[in-house]
């Protein structure tokens, strides 16, 4: 009868300890599960921080492709206005021609188109020579 209740005594224990550790390790658990909320709030802060990161990247670079456009189309109607200039110039009409090559010249940004602008105003302020025949 001593075996009978030892073997009784010892499953028991047995399912005590069993039942301890599955308290323990369900106190455990849920431990844990708690844990992320504040990691969750703070990830959440951390996204919506990159989120506005990225949309002010995104915001320089389409100010930036935007201002691009504008010069391009800057630059197309200062080299419109020194055609035209040229145009008129060789048809002999240097007052309107100066007027183009300056509006060309107050128009672009290019410090290369600049002076190749001035050089063409200067050469319109040149006395033109006659050329003889012989």
């Amino acid at each position: 009868m001593n075996k009978i209740l030892i073997g009784s005594f010892a499953k028991a224990i047995s399912a005590i300890l069993v039942f301890l550790c599955c308290v323990y390790f369900a106190g455990y658990s849920c431990a844990e599960e708690v844990r992320p909320n504040k990691g969750y709030n703070y990830n959440l802060q951390g996204l919506v921080d990159e989120a506005k990161k990225k949309i002010d990247k995104i915001d320089k670079e389409l100010a930036k492709k935007d201002e691009e456009k504008f010069r391009a189309k800057t630059e197309e109607e200062a080299a419109a206005y020194f055609d035209k200039g040229q145009i008129l110039a060789g048809e002999g009409k240097i007052e309107e021609a100066k007027e183009m090559f300056a509006k060309a010249k107050e128009t672009t940004k290019d410090a290369k188109f600049k002076k190749r602008v001035e050089s063409a105003l200067i050469a319109l302020n040149k006395p033109i020579k006659k050329i003889t025949p012989k």
